[in-house]
């Protein structure tokens, strides 16, 4: 519906309009309804470049990283984690983030062996989940978690990580139970084969 707004006895219409017409609007205008527009239009920019910056802090900013090797099958496989050891950075996790990078992911750090239980609501793309226990060996591998799901999905026995890599690096690299990760993070305990 138009919004109208009467100024110095003119009325303005208001419409949805696309930002090419906008612009157009504003250079056509008086210079008192230029001036007018500029200022009705420049804090909506401001605020959509506000609100990038604050999506893009959200999203990655503030993780520590680390280098972490799987050791599979003989190989080692290196990626570069973002480490997820504060509630508040377990919880935010990789939650609308729109891609990873092959050799990218994250590690959530829960300090002791316990239950594990994850879930996909806010993550839009499909991730592997390798549980690993305090000795860094993989005890569960969940694949290909889908996107948004929230459904729950268990560590199934007791884990201290989750190793989240983009969905099908498991399969693709052959990671199965059984196979050692090795990390060192700083300000943390270093466990047996998490290093």
């Amino acid at each position: 519906m138009p919004m109208v707004v009467g100024v110095r006895g003119f009325l303005l219409i208001l419409l949805p309009i696309n930002p090419l017409y906008s612009f157009q609007m504003i250079f056509r205008a008086k210079p008192f309804f230029r001036r007018l527009l500029v200022a009705l239009i420049a804090p909506c920019v401001m605020f959509a470049a506000l609100a990038v910056v604050d999506n893009n802090k959200s999203l990655g900013q503030g993780f520590d990283t680390a280098p972490l090797w799987v050791r599979s099958d003989g190989k080692q496989h290196r990626f570069t984690v973002e480490i997820a050891k504060s509630e508040p950075q377990r919880r935010q996790g990789l939650m609308f983030r729109r891609s990873l990078a092959p050799d990218r992911g994250m590690l959530f750090i829960y300090g002791r062996e316990q239950m594990i239980n994850m879930w996909m609501a806010n993550t839009l793309i499909p991730l592997d989940m390798l549980f690993i226990n305090d000795s860094g060996v993989i005890t569960h591998i969940h694949e290909r978690a889908v996107p948004g799901s929230k459904r729950i999905i268990s560590s199934s026995r007791q884990a201290s990580y989750v190793l989240e890599l983009i969905g099908g690096s498991a399969s693709r690299l052959g990671f199965k139970p059984g196979d050692r990760v090795i990390v060192k993070v700083a300000g943390t305990k270093a466990p047996n084969g998490v290093r």
